[in-house]
């Protein structure tokens, strides 16, 4: 968030230079509207938890009660391999090849097939919640309701408070977080794998995107990889 203002903030200097430069007639034309549809289509970057924060989330996720082994196991698959929440909302049974530990699906957002690794970690999670917390009802989908009328979450269902909770027990400073959603640690996933030198076209995979160019705004969060992509200017100017 600190870096998205910092660079806004010399877009806005840059175009008043721009503006300065035409109103003193050095230039015949103001070139500050290059600046605004710039910013005009400039994303926010993705608020992210380090793995310091995501391991402490983590281990402070609550399983007390049926409702929280349930939302758990929902949480860790979009913790651990980055799956939208409305495709952990979506999972259905046959999507679960326990054999070969794997998940198989079909991207509700891109329309898009994917298969992910089922680490065992989230594997067991679920088992979890199969066996001894899920209601008993022949809903084909994995993650139900826990009301009166077992049913397919809705697509507005979250598990919000149950983040805030862990959030609460971990310690970590999630008040400066603009976003404090499920969906950041899909953003988080995606930046530290990149701090760890995976490959961008297997951060794409793995998080189910068409191509790697809506994976590259994650290189503009590592301050260290930008560096090394700066050209040395020493004597251009000689």
């Amino acid at each position: 968030f600190e870096l998205y203002s910092s660079k806004k903030r010399y877009l806005w200097v840059l175009r008043d230079f721009l503006t300065f430069l035409y109103e003193e007639k050095y230039v015949n034309k103001n070139y500050a509207f290059l600046i605004d549809k710039m910013q005009s289509n400039t994303k926010k970057l993705p608020i992210t938890w380090n793995n310091n924060e995501v391991e402490s989330i983590v281990n402070s996720l609550g399983e007390d009660n049926e409702i929280e082994i349930r939302n758990k196991a929902m949480a860790l698959l979009t913790i651990r391999l980055g799956i939208r929440f409305i495709d952990v909302k979506n999972l259905k049974f046959e999507n679960i090849n326990w054999k070969e530990n794997k998940l198989k699906f079909t991207q509700r957002k891109t329309n898009a097939y994917i298969e992910l690794p089922l680490p065992e970690e989230v594997g067991l999670a679920i088992i979890n919640y199969i066996k001894n917390a899920r209601p008993k009802t022949k809903e084909k989908y994995v993650f139900v309701s826990h009301d009166e009328y077992v049913k397919q979450l809705s697509d507005s269902f979250n598990i919000r408070e149950y983040l805030m909770n862990a959030y609460e027990k971990s310690g970590v400073d999630y008040q400066s977080k603009t976003n404090k959603g499920i969906h950041t640690f899909r953003h988080a996933l995606a930046t530290n794998m990149l701090k760890s030198g995976t490959p961008l076209d297997i951060i794409s995979s793995t998080l189910g995107h068409l191509n790697t160019n809506s994976s590259k705004v994650y290189i503009s969060l590592d301050d260290e990889l930008l560096k090394s992509c700066c050209l040395k200017m020493e004597g251009i100017y000689e």
